[in-house]
């Protein structure tokens, strides 16, 4: 990666366990495709409720080299998301399947229907 990763915490306490699985989760986008330029990793803290916590929202910006892939994940159906280190999980899970279709994309293993224009990536 060309530039350092970002990680914008709203209303989020930072913590040493949270940077280092985001570091671990950017490492493995990196093995998947080596043209990131930059990685911006936003954590949002769900609104206050009286009885019942809200879902995590988080935000994962991947520019690549002519590109830019971002993943919005909002666990407001989820409750699993009430979680941050899950909703932190599906979201890489959900670059990294982004991120392989993106690479399989510029590789064109992707099949080409008849009829159908290639574009040039």
């Amino acid at each position: 990666m060309e530039l350092p990763l970002e990680v914008l915490y709203n209303g989020v306490k930072p913590s040493e366990t949270m940077a280092s699985r985001i570091q671990e989760q950017v490492a493995k986008l990196e093995r998947v495709c080596d043209r990131i330029i930059r990685c911006r990793v936003t954590i949002d803290e769900p609104p206050k409720h009286q009885r019942k916590g809200g879902a995590f929202h988080v935000t994962v910006d991947i520019t690549l080299k002519g590109s830019e892939i971002v993943i919005n994940k909002q666990g407001d159906n989820d409750p699993s998301h009430e979680h941050v280190y899950t909703a932190l999980n599906d979201a890489f899970e959900a670059a990294r399947r982004k991120l392989d279709a993106h690479v399989d994309r510029r590789r064109r293993k992707v099949k080409q229907h008849a009829g159908t224009p290639v574009l040039e990536v």
